[in-house]
């Protein structure tokens, strides 16, 4: 019975904390459809909503490529030939941001279309993701990352 109770206070003095991050972002809108001539430059807007547990998100534009089998497979963006920046000076692309649970934040993309692109149909990803924290140290953490995609047409 002593040893019992010895080993449950053991381990109920040993138990390190636990923690744990609630993610939930959304994107709106899901896709974007734009009609755009050689030479022309345009922005699109995008509204990312935190719904969980304040985070860090990075926000940017990647070229991808649709497959036979209904998937996408991502390329690399030195592969692209149309130029995205943003319209945000406090929301760069490719950078961590801080979002408040329930903030939203209206994210401009700057889209450069060069003057020599062949007329064709390109495809691009709007992906926003979140930094997951760093974990406790001596200590038992959930880290969670999430992504959202919202596909982009242009041609």
């Amino acid at each position: 019975m002593k040893k019992a109770l010895f080993v449950l206070i053991f381990i109920i003095l040993s138990t390190t904390g636990v923690s744990a991050q609630s993610a939930s972002l959304s994107i709106t809108p899901s896709r974007h459809e734009i009609v755009a001539k050689p030479g022309s430059e345009l922005s699109v807007t995008y509204k990312l909503t935190n719904q969980g547990d304040p985070t860090y998100a990075t926000v940017d534009v990647l070229p991808f490529i649709p497959t036979a089998k209904g998937t996408v497979s991502v390329i690399s963006k030195k592969d692209s030939l149309i130029r995205f920046t943003s319209g945000n000076v406090n929301i760069p692309l490719n950078k961590a941001i801080f979002l408040d649970s329930r903030e939203s934040v209206d994210v401009i993309v700057d889209i450069s279309i060069p003057e020599n692109l062949k007329e064709a149909d390109y495809y691009y990803t709007f992906l926003a993701k979140t930094e997951p924290p760093p974990g406790i140290e001596g200590g038992i953490s959930v880290r969670v990352q999430e992504q959202l995609l919202s596909q982009m047409y242009i041609t």
